[in-house]
C-alpha cells in the first residue's frame, strides 16, 4: 500500500484510504513506514517453543494479536521483567537471534529498555514497529528460574471455617 490516509477512527490500517501497488511492484525497504503508538495495553504475555514452561520466545498480546518481541537491545534486565511478570523469581539468561525458533510476522515489539525493577514490560520503554521478518531472525527469549508464583484470591469478608493456616 502507498499514500495511506487515515481519519483516526479506523480499526485497521487497511480501512484507511490508500493506493495499491501495481502487480509486481513491491515496497522497497527504504520506503517502509513506521508508527509509534501510545496508550496501548498489554493483554497477555507468553513464552513459546521452550523446553519447559519457564523458557521460550517472548510474545505479547496487544490489540488481540500475538506479537514477537525482537532482540534489538534485549538484555538481562528485560528478561528479568518478563520472568517476574510471568510469576517467576528471576531470569538466568536472555537468549537472542531466535534461539527458541523464529515466528514469521510483520510487526514486533522492538528496542525494549527496562531497568530490571519494572513489574511489567509496559512500564519499560518499547517500540512497536514493522520489520522485515523474512530477512531477520531476531526474536528475543528468556530462561526463568524459581518456582512460578501461584496467586490465590478471595473476596474481602469471605470466610471458610474449614480453612486452617499453619
Amino acid at each position: 500500500m502507498s499514500e495511506v490516509q487515515c481519519q483516526g477512527d479506523e480499526t485497521s490500517i487497511s480501512s484507511c484510504r490508500h493506493k495499491k501497488f501495481p502487480q509486481g511492484d513491491g515496497c522497497l525497504i527504504k520506503n517502509d513506514a513506521g508508527v509509534s503508538c501510545e496508550g496501548f495495553s498489554l493483554q497477555g504475555i507468553r513464552l513459546m517453543n521452550g523446553s519447559s514452561n519457564s523458557s521460550g520466545r517472548v510474545e505479547v498480546l496487544i490489540f488481540g494479536q500475538w506479537l514477537t518481541v525482537c532482540d534489538d537491545g534485549w538484555d538481562m534486565q528485560d528478561a528479568t521483567v518478563v520472568c517476574r511478570q510471568l510469576g517467576y523469581h528471576n531470569a538466568t539468561s536472555a537468549p537472542r537471534e531466535a534461539f527458541f525458533g523464529h515466528r514469521f510476522a510483520s510487526l514486533c515489539i522492538n528496542n525494549v529498555q527496562c531497568t530490571g525493577n519494572e513489574t511489567s514490560l509496559l512500564k519499560c520503554t518499547i517500540d512497536a514497529r514493522y520489520t522485515n521478518f523474512w530477512e531477520n531472525s531476531n526474536d528475543a527469549g528468556v530462561v526463568c528460574e524459581g518456582k512460578k508464583n501461584h496467586f490465590c484470591s478471595r473476596k474481602l469478608g469471605e470466610r471458610n471455617k474449614e480453612t486452617k493456616i499453619s
